[in-house]
């Protein structure tokens, strides 16, 4: 899962934590096969062998909107690309490719 830190990635008997999660793909396990979800941030609390995600938005890869994901990446590339953008708005522009990347990367994992 993508916190803060970096990547964690949690077995069985995994010592107790809270982390901040940044945008990206969250990898799990059900029925034997590896799911993905893409999440824009979020906190992540892992306790017991259970890990418990609250995101500020999930989306499971079979749904995301490829094509949506691609022109969010595109119109941020392109205002990162302004010179006269302030900070706030590179400071948003980040965070948009950022969430564009994880849906996009999410996705590709279908199968």
């Amino acid at each position: 899962m993508p916190g803060v830190l970096g990547q964690t990635g949690i077995l069985p008997d995994h010592t107790t934590f809270l982390t901040i999660l940044e945008a990206g793909e969250v990898r799990y396990r059900e029925g034997g096969r590896d799911r993905f979800v893409a999440v824009s941030g979020g906190v992540a609390d892992v306790v017991n062998d259970n890990v418990t995600i609250l995101a500020d938005a999930a989306e499971l890869a079979a749904e995301i909107n490829v094509d949506r994901a691609r022109v969010a990446e595109k119109n941020a590339l392109a205002l990162l690309g302004r010179t006269q953008a302030s900070e706030a708005e590179n400071a948003e522009a980040q965070g948009a490719l950022a969430r564009a990347r994880a849906r996009l990367s999410a996705s590709g994992r279908l199968g």
